[in-house]
């Protein structure tokens, strides 16, 4: 309804997750694609991307997968499987295998031909794990063993895992210790600055076709980023919803109130002035315990969103993409799907 009414070649957003050239990169994050491509030079290396929900850690880590050097083939874990058993089944039917009447046994040797298999025509194999923390202790002892590289010759694969919490906080136990070593690259997502707000809204036009300051105006970043906290699914919905409302009312473009009442009246979110700010400090007593924050407090607090999280639609766990063919009989039936994003 609002591409035709403000002149869009297509919508501002695609169902799903971002892909290729609509996929919106800050320097910071061409840095750490490149830091992700050496850090998984080693076959069943490990990197944790960490960072509060909403700012975009599955776009950016597939898309980094992606672009790497080598062939890829990836199965993506949205759902923590409840059990070790539960994982290698999953990790089997996602590459295309039926392992359902096949004992333990043969699907662990399944699983190790599969990795040699991919070596043998120098493809390399990764896991991206979501929600890394909710994975069982049992489940995360399963990973590991399953991709690390083993005195039967399997080269291992590697694991990009996603996580809210801070990086260093996961594979912490003494049972972990070997899984832990394999980690090579911890690294932080951070919502987006101002400055990156308004970077963000021209991309997104421009991927569209449209002008931003013809349909937002220059004063919609600063107000964007003020709602959304920098938060890019916040930002995305708080658009969405506000060019469908403008179209449906006949507006030319959009303007600072029709974005106020969608992002107050529609979805409940509220914002302090700069001099709300100050006056709230001022009021507050200055108190020596109260700036007493323990280390294990502050790393809470910091992983705490400040803003509604509008969660989209799941992935499905067995998405899996392949960008890798071989010549063995065994393994020429790999399906190839899409990879979707949370």
């Amino acid at each position: 309804m609002y591409v035709q009414h403000f002149g869009f070649s297509r919508p501002l957003f695609s169902d799903g997750m971002a892909h290729d050239d609509a996929v919106f990169r800050t320097s910071a994050i061409d840095q750490l694609v490149q830091d992700l491509d050496t850090a998984l030079t080693r076959r069943d290396s490990v990197a944790i991307l960490s960072g509060v929900s909403g700012t975009g850690k599955t776009t950016i880590a597939s898309d980094a997968l992606k672009n790497i050097s080598t062939r890829l083939a990836f199965s993506c874990i949205s759902h923590p499987p409840l059990t070790a058993h539960e994982l290698l089944e999953q990790l089997l039917t996602d590459f295309g295998f039926e392992p359902y009447q096949k004992s333990r046994v043969e699907r662990l040797q399944l699983w190790r031909q599969f990795l040699s298999e991919m070596a043998a025509t120098d493809t390399r194999v990764c896991l991206l794990v979501e929600n890394a923390e909710d994975l069982s202790p049992e489940v995360v002892q399963c990973l590991h063993s399953l991709t690390a590289a083993d005195a039967a010759l399997s080269p291992g694969a590697n694991v990009l895992m996603t996580t809210t919490v801070a990086p260093e906080r996961l594979l912490t136990t003494e049972d972990m210790l070997a899984f832990n070593q394999r980690v090579r690259l911890r690294a932080r997502i951070g919502a987006l600055t101002e400055d990156e707000t308004r970077d963000y809204l021209s991309f997104k036009c421009r991927c569209a076709g449209a002008d931003s300051d013809v349909v937002f105006g220059s004063d919609m970043a600063p107000l964007l980023f003020e709602f959304s906290g920098g938060i890019v699914r916040v930002i995305d919905n708080l658009l969405e919803s506000a060019l469908i409302s403008a179209a449906a009312a006949n507006e030319e473009k959009i303007t600072a109130e029709r974005m106020i009442q969608t992002a107050e009246q529609q979805f409940g979110i509220s914002r302090l002035q700069p001099e709300e700010v100050d006056n709230l400090l001022d009021a507050a007593p200055v108190l020596d315990e109260a700036l007493a924050i323990s280390e294990e407090s502050a790393a809470i607090i910091d992983e705490i969103p400040t803003l509604t999280d509008f969660v989209s639609v799941p992935a499905d766990s067995g998405a899996v993409e392949i960008l890798a063919e071989t010549n063995s009989d065994s393994f020429t039936n790999f399906a190839t799907q899409r990879l979707t994003q949370n």
